[in-house]
């Protein structure tokens, strides 16, 4: 069978750090599945395995282990799986890899690949999904049925892999209200990408800037990407009005500018409350005028 593996952990950039092979294709024992790979994915894992260092390898070291594919032969002692079956998984590091036109996986830690999901979808998700699953119910212990429903979880680098995962599971399965913190400003397609996906399914999102921050503008928030959804269930309509006009003024106004501005006139009244009423009052004199 082909493969890509390795036999020296050279940096990446070498022409052997990754080698086209013929390998053996192995045959299913014991609990064993032979998988058709269909679609890998590539996690730290495969870097942290790979990373340079002073080894040879006797036989070819194939790495990836996040699978998605089709049964091919089973062992004689398996009994979830038959041929044909679609599955996918996160195989063990201490086997051989999924870098291959075949793999062997022990039946046990093999889950049916969801009829909705191509191959290369459900490749991407075995390992982020397991440790999300793991840190918050198995770890944390939040109820996976709903029991915590309303309650409120904080995730750190929720554009991550992990970290979009966990997302998904709070709300959709714990009922969670879920607060997530995401770079957005790394230079990278996919971090903007992420950020604009999840975007679209939360309620308000707050953009830190760095040149604020910089400037020791506090707090350090960017006013034109920030906003809240539905804000006339949270807002009296005169309010509403009021919050209204006051964003359509400092989305004028560089952001710098419109932050620094907007901390100064907050400055000169006691609550935001007043601060709201005089612009009530002077958006309705420009009404009435």
């Amino acid at each position: 069978m082909k493969a890509v593996g390795l036999y020296r952990y050279l940096p990446i950039d070498d022409p052997e750090s990754f080698l086209d092979l013929e390998l053996d294709t192995p045959s299913a024992s014991g609990r064993d599945l032979l998988v058709e790979v269909k679609a890998i994915s590539v996690n730290p894992v495969d870097t942290k395995r790979r990373a340079p260092k002073d080894l040879v390898e006797k036989a070819p070291r194939v790495l990836g282990w996040d699978v998605a594919g089709v049964v091919k032969s089973a062992g004689a002692e398996v009994s979830l799986f038959k041929p044909g079956d679609a599955v996918y998984y996160a195989g063990s590091i201490v086997r051989p890899g999924g870098n291959s036109e075949f793999h062997l996986v022990d039946e046990r830690i093999v889950g049916r690949k969801p009829a909705n999901l191509g191959f290369a979808e459900a490749a991407a998700l075995p390992l982020t999904t397991i440790t999300a699953w793991e840190g918050m119910f198995d770890r944390m212990g939040i109820s996976s049925s709903g029991a915590h429903a309303g309650k409120t979880l904080l995730i750190i680098a929720g554009g991550g892999g992990v970290g979009s995962i966990a997302i998904q599971l709070a709300k959709k399965l714990a009922g969670l209200t879920v607060v997530a913190t995401a770079l957005v400003d790394t230079g990278s397609r996919m971090d903007e990408l992420i950020f604009q996906e999840f975007k679209g399914t939360g309620n308000m999102e707050l953009v830190l800037d760095r040149k604020l921050a910089d400037r020791r503008v506090w707090p350090a928030i960017d006013i034109t990407q920030s906003g809240t959804r539905r804000e006339e269930l949270l807002h009296d309509p005169d309010t509403l009005h009021a919050v209204t006009m006051l964003r359509r003024t400092l989305t004028t106004m560089h952001h710098v500018d419109a932050m620094e501005q907007l901390t100064k006139q907050l400055g000169r009244f006691k609550t935001n409350h007043e601060f709201i009423k005089l612009i009530s009052g002077a958006a309705g004199a420009g009404v009435a005028g």
